[in-house]
């Protein structure tokens, strides 16, 4: 989540006049909002691939999931 706010950030915002990390612009909401909408995203994912491999343990192993 975080690293894909990075691109934007170093990237694309100075290409559209934000300057790097945003910076130049007037208000830091964008800085703020997107950095907070990129951490919900990356925790979300992490949140998913970790349930996920759990149901997977439990279903080809099932007294593997116990130690995790």
């Amino acid at each position: 989540g975080l690293a894909c706010s990075l691109i934007s950030l170093c990237f694309i915002y100075p290409s559209v006049g934000l300057g790097l990390w945003g910076m130049a612009g007037k208000n830091p909401a964008l800085l703020i909002a997107s950095l907070a909408n990129h951490a919900v995203y990356g925790v979300a994912l992490g949140g998913c691939a970790i349930a996920w491999r759990r149901r997977m343990l439990q279903k080809c192993m099932p007294d593997a999931a116990m130690l995790h």
